[in-house]
Formats: C-alpha cells, structure tokens, sequence
C-alpha cells in the first residue's frame, strides 16, 4: 500500500470515539509532574489535543491544569470526526462507564499531591452530584480554556506554538512512514522544551501491538526530532525518557 493509499484509508478506523476520561492514567500523573516543573518558568501554557474524539481527553487535561498551581492555559483539540467535535463541544455524556473512568483518573492523578485534595475534592463533590442522573455535564469552569476544530492534524498551521502536546490512540494506526510524518509535524508544532504525550505501549499481544511496537521503536530510534529541541516525550517505552 502506497503513502497516500494509508493515509486515504486511516480516518476511516480513527473514527471511533474509543476513548475515555484519563486514558492511560500514569501518564496524566506523570504530564501533571512534569507541567508543575515546567510552570515554574511559565505563566501561560498552549495545549493541543490531537485526535481529541469527543473531547474527554481535553477536558482531563482541562481538570489536570485546574490542579497544577494557578497560571492561564488553553487547550485546542484536533478531530477529522465532526459528530465527535460537536459531543466535545457540547460537553456532556452519558452516565455509563465513562463517569467512573473520570472519578478514578481524577483521583489517581491526585493522590500523591496531598495539597490538591480541596481542588480534587471540590470537582469530586460537583460531579458525585450528577450521578443521580443519565447524562453528566462538564462544568464551564473545565470547558471555558478548551476549543475544538474539525481538523486533520495534517492540516494544522505550522506553529511551535503548543507547551504541550497529548497525542495517544492515534500514531499506532500508521505504518512507519505515516508514524514519521505525524511525528515531523508534531515537532513543528511543540516549542522547544516542551513535553508530548504519545501512544502507551501495547503488549504483543497480536501481529497488530507486535508490528506497532517495532515500527515505533524504530522510527524513534531513528529521529532526534524532539532531542534536538529538548522536548521531554512521555510514553512508557519513549526511548527519549
């Protein structure tokens, strides 16, 4: 299959809102650590959230900025799936799975930083109280910083203007020629010294997780696209650690 045969095929398997509130919740806490750090020499930060899907991503990492010490953000999120942009937009979902996914995560990231129990708890409080009902409603106070695009991340404007960067469930779905792409143009987007979230790893569980793993491995062995800029990349097998 040619370059532009993979890349006419792959929207069609992105767009399947697989997602949750603190997907992969070691590296939220991890993204929490290393923005507390970062912060210390930055008052305001730019986030973007690609392959955002129906926006619980964004707002996970609209809940994590919440708790890091007070400093303005916005967060921009980044999906071809316009039904997915409108959930994100609308920000509200169904009381299934997805709100225990959001308590959970939001604990986990928070409890070995005591000083963020009245934050936490307060959000903890406000979302408990909806539980009685079908459908949950992320508070504006989360929603406010976060703006979403019907976007191919492809067609992004050529910027270093991202502090930070989420990019998970998405660079799997691509060969190691469309993974060094979409790498290419994150690290046009990241400024220097900033930190990117990529895709966890996956155990081999089967040829797809097997030849992911490989091809990722050596596209990163291959690139010093974010050494280059003293970009700190979070993944639990990120050889750039």
């Amino acid at each position: 299959m040619s370059r532009l045969e993979e890349f006419l095929r792959v929207p069609d398997a992105l767009i399947s809102f697989k997602t949750t509130f603190f997907r992969e919740p070691y590296l939220m806490s991890s993204y929490y650590l290393l923005m507390d750090r970062y912060l210390l020499e930055h008052e305001r930060v730019r986030v973007g959230s690609i392959a955002s899907s129906d926006g619980k991503e964004a707002y996970s990492l609209s809940m994590i900025h919440l708790l890091l010490p007070k400093h303005m953000y916005e967060i921009h999120g980044f999906d071809i799936n316009p039904a997915g942009i409108k959930t994100a937009r609308e920000g509200c979902y169904t009381m299934t799975r997805t709100f225990d996914d959001l308590l959970r995560g939001l604990s986990y990231v928070s409890i070995k930083q005591p000083e963020l129990d009245a934050t936490r708890d307060e959000l903890l409080s406000f979302f408990s109280k909806q539980q009685a009902h079908d459908t949950f409603t992320i508070p504006s106070c989360i929603t406010r910083p976060c703006t979403f695009h019907v976007m191919d991340v492809m067609d992004v404007p050529k910027t270093e203007g991202y502090d930070a960067i989420m990019c998970q469930n998405f660079v799997y779905h691509f060969k190691k020629e469309g993974m060094l792409c979409i790498l290419e143009k994150l690290a046009g987007m990241i400024k220097p010294g900033g930190v990117l979230v990529l895709d966890a790893w996956y155990p081999p569980e089967n040829e797809y997780h097997a030849r992911f793993n490989e091809d990722y491995f050596e596209v990163m062995r291959k690139t010093r696209l974010f050494s280059q800029k003293n970009v700190r990349v979070l993944s639990d097998f990120s050889p750039h650690k």
